[in-house]
Parts: C-alpha cells; structure tokens; sequence
C-alpha cells in the first residue's frame, strides 16, 4: 500500500466516524403528556398566546462579510432599509406571516 493510499483510508475512517456522531444528535425528544395523578392539585392550566416574531431579511452570501468587521458594518448597514421596507410592505398590506407559516 501506498503512502497516499493509507492517508486516504484514515481519513475516510474520520469521516465515517464523525457521520455517526453527528446522526445520533439527529432524534427530537419524544413528546410528554400530561400526567392527571401527579399534578391532581392544578386546578386551571392557561394557555399562553404566541409571541410575534420580527420579520428581518437575511443575505447568505453578502460579500461584505468577508472583510471583517468594517465589511460587517457596511453589510449590515445596507441591510437596514431593505429590512424597514420589508416590514412596511407586510404592515400595508396586512399579512399575517406567523399565522400563514405555522
């Protein structure tokens, strides 16, 4: 075997290995009812409202990023309206997104 061969190979072993980490942190936790017996002295249970969430926008790939954090700034600055109109648009026309997307 070559050298190349054999870097090749551990290197698919960390590979693979951390393919089965990362696949056991993919299960949700299973869902919890309510127990009567154990919580007999609650005598109302309420149901808290939704929180409305602020709608911004996002830019994966803006090149400003990747010039520290002047690049950042200028980014974020330039985000700021985009968002504002964004938000005005949704507010004019009355969408309700959280209510639409759930």
């Amino acid at each position: 075997m070559s050298r190349f061969t054999i870097v090749r190979m551990i290197c698919a072993g960390i590979l693979l290995s951390i393919c089965f980490v990362l696949s056991g942190c993919a299960t949700s936790l299973p869902r919890q009812s309510y127990n009567r017996e154990a919580n007999a002295a609650v005598k109302r249970i309420r149901v808290l409202p939704m929180q409305g969430s602020q709608m911004r926008t996002f830019v994966m790939n803006n090149p400003g990023y990747s010039f520290g954090l002047v690049g950042i700034l200028i980014a974020e600055a330039n985000q700021a309206p985009k968002t504002d109109w964004l938000r005005a648009q949704v507010r004019s026309e009355g969408f309700d997104y959280a209510a639409v997307f759930r």
